[in-house]
């Protein structure tokens, strides 16, 4: 996939890669977790930069578009070294932890105001349970292919780790929740009323894989919902629940609801 190679993005790229590096030889006891955000971010930036291609935008746009997807998840670096988790409530908010660190060191200072505003701002939004309506229609677009890219990608990893991590491997990735046969009932109810599930109200392992499955009501473009059903992502999760009436009920909600985001029309989205 081809990545825009203009000075602007060769630069900005570099001085990340080189603060990645040392936070790298700094604190190398967590080389395993800051290397799995810096691949997580790669890959959404080219998650990224084929949604441009899809939407048509113009080179401004994919420029922003591109640097948001690279840089989006700056701040996990330091949450990390500091807290020992990415789990922000027990830490701290990356993505504005992120935006600090990109207006600490300047790597925007070259983008104009306005463009520099609006890659902060789909930063900073792009963890957020409902993010906040902007009057600009260009930032607008750009939070929601953000959210869209980053929970494309989450998907892949989580559904790939259920199947081959072993569950005492899962630990970073589950919040440490306990591994429960069933799913809790606020959390059934919620993902089945067409509603995203808070994290204030997971109890187990399998809340969660709810959770991240809810996320499909969150979906912004077509082409999204589109990847999701190629690449299988929450069928192999469904795969990991306990045989149940509640498991028949979810893969039909889910089933329902992609087909549903495939036909939605981009070219409507602001």
């Amino acid at each position: 996939m081809k990545i825009l190679k203009e000075k602007f993005y060769n630069s900005i790229f570099e001085q990340f890669r080189l603060y990645y590096q040392s936070c790298l030889k700094s604190f190398p006891e967590h080389t395993v977790m800051i290397q799995l955000k810096w691949d997580h971010g790669l890959r959404v930036q080219a998650n990224m930069n084929e949604l441009c291609d899809i939407l048509e935008l113009n080179t401004c746009e994919k420029e922003e578009a591109i640097l948001a997807g690279l840089l989006h998840d700056a701040g996990r670096f330091e949450q990390f070294i500091q807290y020992g988790t990415f789990v922000d409530a027990q830490s701290t908010d990356h993505a504005e932890l992120g935006c600090e660190i990109l207006q600490r060191f300047g790597w925007l200072k070259f983008r104009t105001s306005e463009s520099m505003q609006r890659i902060l701002k789909s930063i900073s939004e792009h963890n957020k349970f409902n993010p906040t309506p902007n009057s600009d229609n260009k930032t607008n677009k750009l939070i929601k292919m953000l959210r869209d890219c980053d929970k494309l990608d989450i998907l892949k990893l989580v559904s790939d780790y259920y199947h081959n991590l072993p569950l005492n491997k899962q630990e970073k990735i589950t919040l440490n929740l306990p591994d429960k046969p069933y799913i809790s009932e606020i959390v059934y109810d919620t993902f089945l009323n067409s509603q995203m599930v808070r994290k204030e109200d997971l109890h187990t392992i399998n809340d969660f894989k709810i959770l991240q499955m809810g996320w499909i009501y969150d979906i912004n473009f077509s082409w999204t919902a589109h990847q999701i059903e190629k690449h299988e992502y929450l069928d192999l999760i469904i795969k990991t629940l306990p045989d149940s009436i509640q498991k028949k009920q979810v893969q039909r909600k889910v089933s329902e609801w992609i087909d549903k985001k495939k036909f939605n029309s981009d070219s409507d989205i602001h």
